[in-house]
């Protein structure tokens, strides 16, 4: 009876005893796997959350690194413009900050007026009008995530936007004055707004969409060779119904509205600028003429801007896409096949008139090959989860079926 209860009062203790605490790997998986659902709970929030602190990170690389600048010919001359809008508005009120603003220009307006609140918040200083960069980044990496999580949900939109973040050319874009990372969140901004529209039955975002591409056509004026393929992808994407075409008229009136008047304004220079370096004799001066040179020199620009890592994270996601499709060729039953869905078709189509724009031309430019590259993220990362998760579901009811 003594022995029973000593048992007793043991099991007692064992049980009242509180639990020891995980240690090790164990211990810290557990402990990070609570952070982790917050994330994927909240996508949008927690990649806003990330693009902000880098965005903190990448002003004060600025301010310790290029507080005088060191600037190219390209950087003065933007500076210059957003510094002479800033000074309009303070000097002389609105009206001449818009006559600055439409005054006959090559170069879009977009990112100097943008860099005017962060002038008007902080000091007239090369690191302020660099902030306007960093913003933009978040901006950018929000957008890619919102695109994802259309396309493939949760996960595969805070992946996205940690790529986005992540990209050379993303980096070195939010610590140097151009325009290319502006255009890029511009197009994914419209992307966006065409995914979330209801295949162009919800006007809100319909409208969204078209001011989004008259900012684009404001970043910069060699975004005119985007419009088709965004064009497009809205075609491949709404309705085929007179709500939707209704609703895609008013986005193009919003892109007008948006981007008209500043480049009926701008018309002689823009054109004089488009087709004399675009197309022009002075094209060749800032690129190759014949074609395989100008594919090597693309090539050169991505690799730059796109390093290894997110290289295997392409092959894999293009190895479970083709799994994927071997698996559709082959099998028999409809439940079991897998076709990509047309959103996953509208960004491919931009990507790739893309890349026929810029080939088009000889002059290569200063990342021009941002905004595809950041297009391509939210493709690439959808398109492989979507893929990768059909193979596993399609893979599942054998795997039971193993001894």
């Amino acid at each position: 009876m003594a022995a029973e209860g000593v048992t007793r009062e043991i099991e007692t203790d064992a049980r009242t005893e509180p639990p020891t605490r995980p240690r090790g790997r164990a211990g810290a998986r557990r402990g990070i796997r609570p952070l982790v659902r917050i994330v994927i709970a909240r996508p949008l929030l927690s990649v806003a959350v990330l693009a902000l602190t880098v965005a903190v990170v990448n002003v004060w690389w600025v301010a310790v690194h290029r507080p005088l600048g060191s600037l190219t010919i390209d950087e003065v001359g933007y500076m210059a413009s957003g510094m002479g809008y800033h000074r309009a508005l303070r000097a002389d009120g609105p009206l001449e900050f818009l006559r600055l603003v439409f005054r006959p220009s090559p170069t879009g307006p977009l990112v100097p007026v943008l860099s005017v609140p962060f002038l008007i918040a902080g000091s007239r200083s090369v690191t302020t009008m660099f902030a306007t960069q960093a913003f933009i980044g978040a901006v950018a990496a929000v957008a890619a995530a919102g695109c994802a999580l259309r396309l493939a949900g949760r996960r595969a939109a805070v992946l996205t936007g940690l790529i986005v973040l992540s990209l050379p050319g993303m980096i070195a874009s939010a610590r140097s004055y151009q325009f290319g990372a502006a255009l890029g969140a511009c197009m994914l901004l419209a992307l966006w707004a065409l995914l979330s529209s209801d295949r162009g039955h919800a006007r809100p975002a319909m409208v969204g969409f078209g001011a989004a591409v008259g900012a684009m056509l404001l970043a910069r004026s060699m975004a005119l060779g985007f419009v088709p393929g965004l064009a497009i992808a809205a075609l491949v994407i709404i309705r085929k119904d007179r709500r939707a075409y209704t609703n895609l008229g008013v986005s193009v009136v919003s892109t007008l509205v948006v981007a008209g008047p500043w480049w009926w304004a701008s018309r002689e220079p823009l054109f004089e600028y488009l087709f004399r370096f675009g197309y022009g004799d002075q094209a060749g001066e800032y690129g190759s003429g014949g074609l395989l040179r100008r594919a090597g020199d693309r090539w050169m620009e991505i690799e730059t801007d796109v390093r290894l890592p997110f290289v295997l994270l392409t092959l894999a996601s293009v190895v479970a896409i083709g799994v994927t499709l071997i698996r559709r060729l082959r099998t028999r039953e409809p439940s079991a096949r897998w076709s990509p869905p047309r959103e996953l078709l509208a960004l491919a189509v931009v990507v790739l008139f893309g890349v026929l724009a810029l080939m088009s031309t000889a002059n290569i430019g200063v990342w021009f090959e941002l905004p595809l590259e950041l297009i391509a993220v939210p493709l690439i990362v959808s398109a492989g989860a979507l893929a990768g998760t059909k193979v596993l579901r399609t893979i599942e009811p054998s795997r039971r079926s193993w001894p």
